[in-house]
């Protein structure tokens, strides 16, 4: 599968990823990051509002999402579990603790918490989780940026990234990835989807919105829309991604290109906007990373992550942020898994 890079900021600013583009190498997370920082999960238990996760199948389905942003961590204060502790690094062990690389720039997988050294999201519930199994810590500090993760991990200050960092081919040639959860690129449309759109030849002929700058989701529309034999659609550029969903709300624009969770944390903040999953605009794992040769901490990491699966504890993580959609079994490099 080809990766493509349409990540936009949590906090729904503009970026320059915010249309696709057949390189992944910059759709992570970036744009809400704090300074770096010292960083803990929050831990206080709370039931999840209900929410559930965008339809991969058209427009999704109304959902309750007004507490997503305010719900508490979960604390799971699972037992530790020997077989699975047993399988860490000596190093690991020792010390009792990984030393990680996090980000808050994907919302609702993570984002920043009440003060600059919280994370919240769907990644620090798995990450309370697999403390619980290990028996260890994960420590370490917010970057600001994919690139500066991965400069910390190339550089040894920490050991693995526990962060929404792309699975990609190109970083397979000196990393590997633990796959969690995937992210498909989608087109936002209306609330309740007027217009009925549900493929790519349903694009053509409206009013397509791009971040000024950007690779634009045209080229993907136009084959369609040329067997068709119907217009193209016409193409207004904005500022930001803000600028695109006000356009949408005021009916200047009729679609514009997004993922299905910039979709699903736009309709928690109460934007009116629904989002439509179209197959051919693709989809990207983001998975904890390592270097090449952390194969000992790679696979424990996997068979802590099977372990959060197999209790179910991995689903209800997912449910309560309204990701479920996003769920995965689990894998190392899934990105390349099928060529």
């Amino acid at each position: 599968m080809t990766a493509v890079a349409l990540l936009v900021s949590a906090c729904g600013s503009g970026s320059d990823t915010a249309a696709t583009t057949t390189s992944a190498s910059t759709a992570d997370s970036a744009s809400t990051a704090q300074s770096a920082s010292s960083a803990s999960s929050a831990s206080s238990a709370s039931s999840a509002p209900s929410a559930s996760s965008v339809s991969s199948s058209g427009s999704a389905a109304p959902v309750d999402l007004s507490g997503l942003a305010e719900q508490a961590q979960l604390s799971p204060g699972f037992p530790v579990d020997d077989a699975l502790r047993s399988a860490l690094p000596a190093d690991v062990l020792e010390a009792g603790k990984v030393d990680v690389a996090l980000s808050v720039g994907i919302a609702p997988v993570n984002f920043p918490g009440a003060t600059e050294t919280d994370v919240k999201g769907a990644l620090p519930d798995l990450q309370a989780g697999l403390q619980g199994l290990f028996g260890v810590e994960f420590t370490g500090e917010i970057y600001p940026s994919t690139a500066s993760q991965l400069t910390a991990l190339q550089s040894g200050r920490v050991q693995m990234t526990l962060s929404t960092n792309g699975d990609t081919a190109e970083r397979q040639e000196t990393m590997d990835f633990v796959d969690y959860i995937r992210v498909d690129f989608n087109v936002a449309v209306a609330e309740g989807n007027p217009l009925g759109v549900t493929t790519l030849a349903d694009l053509c002929g409206k009013r397509l919105g791009q971040v000024k700058g950007s690779a634009s989701i045209l080229e993907k529309i136009q084959p369609a829309c040329a067997a068709a034999g119907t217009e193209d659609p016409a193409v207004s550029e904005f500022d930001d991604v803000a600028s695109m969903q006000l356009a949408l709300a005021s009916d200047r624009i009729d679609v514009f290109g997004d993922n299905t969770f910039s979709t699903l944390w736009s309709k928690a903040q109460g934007q009116p906007v629904d989002s439509v999953v179209i197959p051919e605009l693709g989809s990207l794992y983001f998975g904890f990373t390592f270097m090449k040769g952390q194969d000992q901490l790679r696979d424990a990491m996997l068979a802590g992550m099977q372990k959060l699966v197999e209790m179910g504890y991995y689903d209800e993580v997912l449910q309560r942020w309204g990701l479920s959609g996003g769920a995965i079994t689990p894998g190392v490099n899934l990105a390349t898994a099928a060529s």
